[in-house]
């Protein structure tokens, strides 16, 4: 769960991660990024159709993790994108890259199914976790 402290609101999570390199595969998956991506939301919803994948779902926001390394386009990923219709919104993330204080950057991007776009932020987590700063870019 997200939970944003001065407005009260707060947002349940459903997670799907797509892992990066690892001893076993230093390359990765070897696939381009967003077919990963595409792959992994549809697997999170047919995993949940024994369960009722649209009540297990609804009102949820689906949190993409990546760890694999690659080019993406959001955009193209939203445009190809088929979503259970009880899904509240999918925020994929991907770290970026870190910064000399140390502190972790992460660029977020909302699949807008919609509209068929995905506007971006970037995510800024103090080393220490004790603070973060969002700055939309797109």
């Amino acid at each position: 769960m997200l939970y944003n402290a001065i407005t009260g609101e707060a947002w349940i999570l459903e997670h799907v991660l797509i892992p990066g390199p690892t001893p076993a595969a230093p390359n990765g998956a070897g696939r381009p990024v967003g077919d990963l991506v595409l792959e992994q939301i549809a697997h999170k919803h047919q995993d949940r159709i024994s369960i009722r994948a649209a009540d297990y779902l609804r009102g949820k926001v689906l949190f993409v993790l990546i760890n694999e390394t690659g080019m993406w386009v959001p955009d193209d990923i939203a445009k190809r994108l088929t979503v259970p219709p009880s899904v509240n919104a999918i925020i994929v993330g991907q770290r970026t890259g870190k910064t000399e204080a140390g502190d972790f950057i992460y660029h977020l991007v909302r699949l807008d199914w919609v509209q068929r776009l995905a506007p971006r932020c970037r995510l800024t987590i103090r080393a220490d976790l004790s603070t973060w700063q969002v700055v939309r870019e797109q």
